[in-house]
């Protein structure tokens, strides 16, 4: 007895004015799905018959269903091995081997899970098969062509091909032929997405399973609920999963599937949250959607969970099942700290809103202060700067080495030097600084001179008064001199009759005594004039 074995099942416009063409383009997008359709359905059969519409060449690979299949194929015997008796056509289950939603592609043949080498691998049938498994395709899509396995291995090659049967229901074609790997094979590697921002709770550096992960009821290995796990299998009716995240999420996904080997599984969860968990028993319970198979994902979206850092999870019908889960979200942090205003003193600075006061700082200094807000979960909110410079001092030394540099008719130039570092008090450089010490050396100077007008005007009245008493008829004796003295002009200060010159006549001899001789008897005085 003869059956049918298919060498090919191409797709396209082969009636050229119901001639047949046998050169015309074949549809490169709907042919590898023909081909898979016809080898899987007709392949070592005695007749088959095919209806050309959606349920053999669905979209999107076959949008245009108004073309034709040229099917090529030989009649061979029963027992040829060209029928490939044991050809793969229909896998009830499937799996991805690394994490639930990435990995090399297996299906399980009898007893055997065989790793998938598909030979048309693309985007589309990447894309198609994420959703066959429940998931999505990642944003970029990306094909990975670079994994291997070594010799040994059980696999199969051929066609897998998933499409949309219609919404939210796919379907996959089937044609592989298994054999074992005789040395490292390249083979096909799937990667899908669960979310936009998955916790990554296989990542044991975030998420440590002694840690992390506990409950009640079943298996103890609750760690290997992860996705890159066995899956945990619980048993009574009081199982539980309880995660301590250790830190406060929000979170906006979750996703459930069953076990690697899909064993059993749950199609009713129940979850719930809170921050303590002390509470999460008296928390509102939100339902998961449930599992419909071994190998399908189940993502459910959740509506305003915050603040949760504990999550506990349960089936709401079967007490025996097996579960793997990730969830999705990102870390709350506190609110960012606004408003704050730094009030800075000599060697201080208090801060407003909420209270903080920073001492032992250095006079007519800048400073930074960056500040934070935090939570009891080490999270911290982004970062505001504050700048301020502390208050300027007084020098508390006085200047040294104070020194009349020039001196004119109308200018005095004073210099002097700094205080010492210790006594600056951080001011020694500020320009202001200089200002000041010159009105202090001024005030001095004028201080002293006015002091000198005021002894001399003294002087002058006291030697008016003695003048009206009796004396001695001699007249003081006039010489010439040399000048010794320069004039100190005060500027308008001798205007009035009554002060006397202190520059002496040059050409008149000194006749000047010693002030400090003392008073004779006579009362006799020599003239300062």
């Amino acid at each position: 007895m003869q059956r049918m074995a298919i060498k090919r099942a191409d797709y396209g416009d082969f009636n050229n004015n119901d001639v047949f063409d046998g050169r015309a383009s074949i549809d490169a997008q709907c042919s590898p799905l023909s081909n898979c359709q016809v080898k899987s359905r007709c392949g070592g059969r005695r007749s088959c018959a095919l209806t050309m519409g959606s349920n053999l060449l669905p979209s999107p690979y076959c949008r245009d269903t108004s073309k034709e299949i040229y099917i090529e194929y030989t009649c061979v015997d029963s027992k040829s091995s060209s029928l490939g008796s044991s050809i793969i056509t229909a896998a009830t289950k499937m799996r991805l081997t690394h994490w639930a939603n990435e990995g090399f592609i297996q299906i399980k043949d009898g007893l055997i899970w065989r790793t998938v080498k598909e030979e048309h691998w693309d985007k589309n049938r990447q894309k198609m098969l994420c959703q066959h498994l429940g998931f999505k395709e990642t944003n970029t899509n990306d094909i990975s062509s670079n994994f291997q396995i070594g010799a040994g291995r059980d696999i199969a090659t051929g066609s897998l091909v998933c499409y949309s049967k219609r919404p939210r229901e796919t379907s996959c074609c089937i044609n592989l032929v298994p054999s074992t790997s005789t040395s490292n094979t390249k083979m096909t590697w799937a990667k899908c997405k669960i979310c936009d921002k998955p916790l990554s709770l296989s990542d044991d550096n975030k998420f440590s399973r002694n840690k992390v992960f506990s409950g009640s009821g079943g298996s103890k290995y609750y760690g290997n609920v992860r996705s890159n796990r066995v899956g945990w299998c619980a048993s009574g009716s009081t199982s539980y999963l309880l995660l301590d995240l250790q830190k406060e999420y929000h979170l906006t996904h979750v996703m459930v599937i069953a076990d690697r080997k899909q064993t059993k599984w749950s199609n009713s969860y129940s979850m719930k949250h809170s921050r303590a968990e002390t509470l999460i028993d008296s928390s509102r319970s939100i339902q998961i959607t449930e599992n419909q198979n071994g190998y399908q994902a189940s993502i459910t979206q959740l509506d305003r969970v915050y603040n949760a850092r504990y999550i506990k999870i349960q089936s709401n019908r079967k007490t025996d099942f097996c579960l793997r889960i990730e969830l999705c979200g990102e870390v709350e942090t506190p609110a960012p700290v606004n408003d704050i205003k730094v009030t800075p003193s000599n060697t201080s600075a208090q801060g407003s809103r909420t209270e903080f006061s920073i001492t032992g700082l250095t006079r007519f200094t800048k400073y930074t202060v960056t500040i934070y807000a935090g939570d009891g979960s080490s999270q911290w909110s982004s970062s505001i700067d504050k700048i301020f410079t502390t208050n300027t001092a007084v020098p508390s030394g006085a200047p040294g080495l104070v020194a009349f540099t020039n001196r004119s008719k109308e200018q005095l130039t004073v210099s002097w030097s700094t205080p010492s570092r210790t006594s600056q008090n951080d001011k020694a450089n500020d320009t202001s600084c200089g200002a000041e010490w010159y009105i202090v050396v001024v005030t001095l100077v004028s201080g002293i001179i006015i002091g000198i007008l005021l002894s001399y005007i003294v002087s002058c009245s006291r030697r008016k008064f003695r003048r009206t008493q009796p004396q001695s008829n001699h007249e003081p004796k006039t010489t010439e001199a040399d000048t010794t003295y320069q004039e100190l002009d005060l500027t308008k200060l001798n205007t009035e009759d009554n002060y006397q010159s202190l520059r002496v006549n040059a050409e008149e001899e000194s006749t000047y005594t010693d002030l400090n001789q003392t008073r004779d008897v006579e009362d006799n005085y020599q003239s300062l004039t």
